[in-house]
């Protein structure tokens, strides 16, 4: 038999009463937590009454307490971790310290060990940040030294396109060359020659005019000269430099070709437009001029002219070999054209022409001439 006190005795009484008058008036009792009448209610070890569903939402709450006011424990003593062991990196309380696991290892407060953490994370949050600034730096320059060969490229790229199109619009002009003189040729096959007579068309003139003292002019007249003695035929007061003369009459349409013996002469022009031999060169005179690239100097040159079709060709005679086609649209007379100098001599051949037959000498007047005589 177990012995009470009175006071537990009356403890005891009034629990049991306030059990019993809970449980007889719980249905007309709000609850203290959801101040809402009991919905299915439990009696809890205090003698009160709560709903379930609010008990279980207590329960809830007080797993999860807040850590400023209840501390993170050790699992091992229950006490709270206020240290931090440097040794092992971890959170460790009072007890731990002064344990045989920790006897030797630095140990400092806890709020000092993540001050310290959050230093070192700092350090290394502006590493991290300058280290990516660096790379950010090097791949811009890499980025702009990138653009930078991408544009030298594009410009040699079409630095060489332009000078593709150089090349080939000097191309064109070269076949278009070519073409003209493969023309040219055309019309001085068999046919064309056929038409054409080899008379002495510059023969029979019996009176010139030589304005050049020093220009010499053959009795026949198709041969002219530069010498030391003062011309007979000269008749003119005046007279240039340059020792030239032109064909009696002129040309304003038809075909003409004549040919002029150039062996015996170091210098001299030929043509409507002139062609020169000087220090061993000799060039077509256009704008600018035309080297003419020749491997054997011409013993007689040909001189084919087509009034209509505007054009003056030049060939090496002895063997049928064009040399340059001069182009233009021709107005007014054309006139051969003849320079040479001192101690050589020009001799011509015929006129062989589809158009005037009349007979043509040397003679008429003479002219300095850069360019298209007579034109």
């Amino acid at each position: 038999m177990q012995l009470i006190d009175k006071s537990t005795a009356q403890r005891w009484t009034w629990t049991k009463l306030h059990t019993h008058i809970s449980s007889v008036l719980a249905p007309e009792i709000p609850c203290s937590i959801s101040l809402e009448f009991y919905t299915d209610p439990l009696n809890i070890d205090c003698g009160h009454n709560l709903c379930s569903d609010c008990i279980l939402y207590v329960q809830k709450l007080s797993l999860n307490p807040r850590l400023e006011e209840m501390g993170i424990q050790c699992e091992d003593h229950e006490e709270k971790l206020k240290l931090f062991c440097e040794m092992d990196q971890r959170a460790i309380c009072e007890v731990c310290a002064m344990s045989h696991d920790h006897k030797d290892h630095t140990v400092i407060p806890i709020k000092e060990a993540a001050e310290l953490q959050k230093s070192q994370a700092e350090r290394l949050r502006k590493n991290i940040d300058a280290e990516f600034a660096q790379r950010d730096s090097l791949l811009t320059e890499e980025h702009q030294d990138l653009i930078t060969k991408l544009r030298e490229q594009e410009e040699a790229i079409l630095g060489q396109i332009e000078n593709n199109k150089s090349d080939i619009s000097n191309q064109i002009t070269s076949i278009n060359q070519r073409i003209a003189e493969i023309q040219t040729r055309l019309t001085l096959q068999n046919t064309e020659f056929l038409k054409v007579h080899r008379t002495c068309v510059w023969c029979d003139r019996q009176t010139v005019s030589i304005s050049h003292p020093r220009l010499i002019l053959s009795e026949s007249r198709t041969r002219v000269r530069y010498g030391a003695e003062i011309s007979k035929f000269m008749t003119m007061e005046t007279f240039s430099h340059r020792p030239s003369v032109l064909g009696s009459e002129g040309f304003t349409s038809g075909r003409h070709y004549w040919e002029v013996e150039v062996w015996n002469s170091t210098y001299w022009i030929v043509g409507v437009a002139r062609v020169s031999l000087y220090n061993g060169v000799y060039e077509a005179i256009t704008s600018p001029s035309t080297p003419l690239p020749l491997s054997v100097s011409p013993r007689v040159l040909g001189v084919y002219l087509y009034y209509a079709g505007g054009q003056v060709s030049l060939f090496d005679a002895d063997h049928m070999s064009h040399l340059f086609t001069f182009t233009h649209t021709f107005t007014g007379k054309i006139f051969p054209y003849f320079s040479t100098w001192l101690g050589t001599d020009l001799t011509l051949t015929p006129d062989r022409g589809e158009g005037d037959q009349s007979e043509r000498a040397f003679g008429g007047y003479w002219a300095e001439s850069g360019g298209d005589v007579g034109t």
